[in-house]
């Protein structure tokens, strides 16, 4: 499944529509999912970035998502029908398990209020 120019394009506005409702950062996105930012910005670019990174992304910003009490933006091409090629051709991670990484750093941003 390889996207064109304007698919990218799509793809990079949702993506970018659910990173700002989740009110999460790269930075912090990073630091959930264990990865170096610059793997989280060439995702979120759609440019150039390996295609299981974008799914990792867009399941963590889902979750993120989610975790503030709000709804994530459709996606037009990363949609649950395509999850099992891009698991298939990409070796994507489990969803559950992106969204339990998004559960601790959420659960661990509680903790760190609570004190």
């Amino acid at each position: 499944m390889s996207l064109n120019r304007a698919e990218r394009e799509q793809t990079r506005l949702e993506l970018q529509h659910n990173l700002k409702l989740s009110g999460w950062s790269d930075e912090r996105l990073a630091a959930a999912l264990g990865v170096q930012v610059e793997r989280v910005r060439e995702a979120l670019a759609v440019a150039t970035p390996d295609p299981a990174d974008v799914w990792l992304v867009r399941d963590a910003l889902d979750a993120a998502v989610r975790a503030a009490g709000l709804e994530p933006g459709a996606y037009s091409r990363l949609t649950e029908e395509n999850r099992a090629s891009a698991q298939r051709w990409f070796g994507i991670r489990p969803e559950n398990e992106v969204t339990a990484l998004v559960r601790r750093s959420v659960a661990g941003d509680r903790s760190a209020d609570a004190v």
